[in-house]
């Protein structure tokens, strides 16, 4: 549909509706009061407990925009002002600041369109991992998108990514269900 429904878990009842006035693709928390939408037109912030629109970025605004895949995966930096999107196999990964409704830039798909990623606590380094590569794990540091060491896991996909709370630690989930961890991450 093109409204969000925010249902109150005790009562069942709805307790705000976001109109995002076109159909609803894709959506993910920022932090516990904003949540991002993501419409054809438009990938919009709003706040949750007024239902009101704090930025949007249009779908014009950049190339890049038209494959946001919000069902890929996303992650958040801690202030939930950042958004790290799939962003499909020609142009890999999308950083944009959610304030200002710009984005800020792509990671290159040469590591293939992202099936998951994540943010490490600090914010300091991202991780993708796609089908182009099976088993293996890009590492990106989250403030330029320098491409750093990859990490290797199996030869199958990997499915789930993340980081452990102090950020020293990662997992990743493959597709017949093993996991792999990596310890002290620096």
């Amino acid at each position: 549909g093109q409204s969000v429904l925010l249902v109150d878990a005790k009562s069942g009842k709805v307790a705000r509706t976001i109109d995002c006035g076109e159909v609803v693709r894709g959506f993910a928390f920022a932090s516990a009061d904003r949540l991002c939408t993501l419409t054809i037109k438009s990938l919009d912030v709003h706040d949750v407990k007024t239902g009101k629109l704090v930025s949007s970025l249009k779908a014009d605004a950049v190339g890049a925009f038209r494959t946001i895949r919000l069902d890929r995966g996303v992650a958040f930096d801690a202030a939930g002002k950042q958004l790290y999107a799939a962003a499909g196999r020609e142009e890999g990964l999308a950083v944009i600041d959610l304030d200002a409704g710009k984005l800020r830039f792509t990671l290159p798909a040469a590591a293939g369109e992202p099936a998951c990623l994540a943010l490490a606590p600090d914010g300091s380094r991202l991780v993708t991992a796609s089908d182009e590569r099976p088993g293996e794990v890009q590492v990106w540091d989250a403030a330029t998108g320098g491409r750093l060491a990859p990490l290797s896991a199996s030869r199958l996909p990997l499915r789930a990514l993340a980081f452990a709370a102090d950020g020293r630690r990662l997992a990743a989930a493959d597709v017949a269900g093993a996991l792999h961890v990596w310890d002290n991450l620096a």
